[in-house]
């Protein structure tokens, strides 16, 4: 059985936020800057480096989500996306 996560621990964003398209710049003063650029723009929150939104760009989805400096920050904010999991029942 596959339950979803609510929330991702270091991330301001929940199961299905995440657009299929993804802008990851390093420094979450830059998801403002480039939200700029989008329309129908929602800040989705931010968490330490992670700062997140969410909008279009010429009718396409797009997040754009701040991934911190260097890779251990990188890998939560890539591989820290929510996605189902799978759970046992007791």
């Amino acid at each position: 059985m596959f339950d979803k996560v609510e929330q991702v621990k270091h991330l301001p964003i929940s199961f299905g936020d995440i657009a299929r398209y993804v802008i990851v710049p390093g420094d979450p003063n830059r998801v403002p800057i480039i939200s700029e650029l989008l329309d129908d723009v929602q800040h989705q929150g931010q968490k330490r480096e992670f700062n997140a939104a969410r909008g279009k760009y010429k009718g396409v989805d797009v997040s754009v989500v701040s991934t911190g400096i260097g890779c251990p920050s990188t890998a939560i904010a890539v591989d820290g996306q929510p996605m189902p999991v799978e759970t046992t029942e007791t």
